[in-house]
């Protein structure tokens, strides 16, 4: 967010870059719990939980690209 309001395209970027690592994170988490002994019901839970977060990045690298966008047309 404070690459919009700011229309940073510094922190815009360094936000559109960590969506990997966020993919990446919930790449071993899902291998870890799936590896472990938990019952069907907490792993489904926690599938969701991570699938939750993952989206969370996923629209803050939306509204990253949007802060870009908007740069973009403020020096036009």
């Amino acid at each position: 967010m404070k690459a919009l309001y700011q229309l940073s395209v510094k922190r815009a970027n360094e936000v559109v870059q960590r969506i990997d690592e966020i993919a990446k994170l919930e790449e071993k988490a899902i291998k870890l719990i799936l590896e472990s002994k938990l019952h069907v019901t907490a792993v489904t839970g926690l599938r969701l939980i991570l699938e939750s977060i993952r989206r969370s990045g996923e629209y803050g690298a939306d509204i990253a690209e949007i802060a870009i966008n908007l740069s973009k047309k403020s020096l036009c």
